[in-house]
């Protein structure tokens, strides 16, 4: 009875105040309700924490003074806002260079963040379970996307990844399950283990030239895929049951011209219902003198070959499709 009493005390705490890991953060300023750890040397603050009480819109000043010297804020600690499930919407400033692990994890009310150019470094779970999240861009200085960082974000419907990230960290967004489509940009090589399993409206994958290897169930109960655009001119290492719970007899596989044929031959790949090369994808004839709206998108010749621009006569690919300038 003793212990059980004790256990009743602890979740009571948990339901009125949240986790214990926000409370007990180490701060050395409250500015606003927002709680800093403040570095002497540099001048430079962390958000560690944020009071129970914020809701609607939070916005994080770039520098602030406090007992005479300013400050400016550089980084968002781990679990800084942790289960704020009020918040429904954060700026932060162009000083942010890191996102800690768990920094706004399970805030379910947040429909929008825009992360900085500045940033270089977001935490794993970073993100996880904000259910309410429609879009997110991830800036041109983030190199990798750590496990679970946005893990069952249910209502994400896009995505935008720019080059320069190298490998997508396992279940990074699993369960985001109102996801259409994605684009992996050139210079993705690896992707973990479950990465985008149970995205169920998931219809489009678009895989770079550079990618070696796919994990375990990367794409496991993916429901409604119908294409998948591969412009890898070799079949990249494949863990097993990549597809486990897709339909693969109603989907397409899109490869490089020259290699329809090893694709054919190689599992997982070999299962889709149709294998067909780059160059037999949907036709569109580009006047001379226009251009269309995905010309920030990555752009590719019929042999998976990654282009600077688009060339000056006759076809590449671009957003899935093939593109002819008379």
């Amino acid at each position: 009875m003793k212990y059980l009493h004790t256990y009743l005390s602890i979740l009571l705490v948990f339901i009125l105040f949240g986790t214990p890991h926000c409370m007990a953060q180490a701060y050395d300023a409250n500015v606003g309700g927002v709680y800093y750890k403040l570095n002497q040397q540099t001048k430079e603050a962390t958000v560690v924490s944020a009071g129970t009480h914020y809701s609607g819109a939070v916005h994080i000043p770039d520098n602030f003074l406090w007992k005479g010297t300013t400050y400016k804020v550089t980084s968002i600690g781990e679990a800084a806002f942790y289960f704020r499930n009020g918040i429904t919407e954060i700026t932060l400033p162009s000083t942010i260079r890191s996102i800690g692990n768990r920094a706004f994890s399970i805030c379910v009310s947040l429909t929008s963040i825009v992360i900085p150019s500045s940033v270089t470094s977001i935490g794993a779970e970073a993100f996880s379970s904000c259910s309410a999240l429609t879009s997110i861009e991830i800036p041109q200085g983030i190199t990798s996307l750590e496990p679970y960082v946005f893990n069952a974000c249910r209502s994400l419907s896009k995505v935008v990844l720019h080059e320069g990230i190298t490998s997508i960290g396992a279940s990074a967004f699993r369960g985001c399950s109102n996801l259409p489509s994605i684009i992996l940009p050139d210079g993705v090589t690896t992707l973990g283990d479950y990465a985008f399993s149970d995205c169920f409206t998931l219809q489009e994958i678009s895989l770079p030239s550079s990618m070696e290897s796919v994990g375990r169930f990367a794409f496991c109960n993916c429901y409604q895929l119908l294409h998948v655009y591969n412009a890898s001119p070799y079949v990249p290492q494949t863990a097993t049951k990549v597809f486990d719970g897709t339909r693969l007899q109603a989907a397409t596989l899109h490869v490089p011209d020259d290699d329809v044929t090893i694709y054919r031959l190689s599992a997982p790949w070999n299962e889709f219902g149709a294998i067909t090369s780059l160059g037999e994808t949907e036709l569109s004839i580009l006047q001379p003198s226009s251009q269309h709206a995905g010309n920030s998108t990555a752009i590719y010749d019929l042999t998976g070959r990654r282009l600077a621009m688009p060339p000056a006569r006759g076809f590449y690919i671009q957003n899935h499709t093939k593109w002819l300038v008379p």
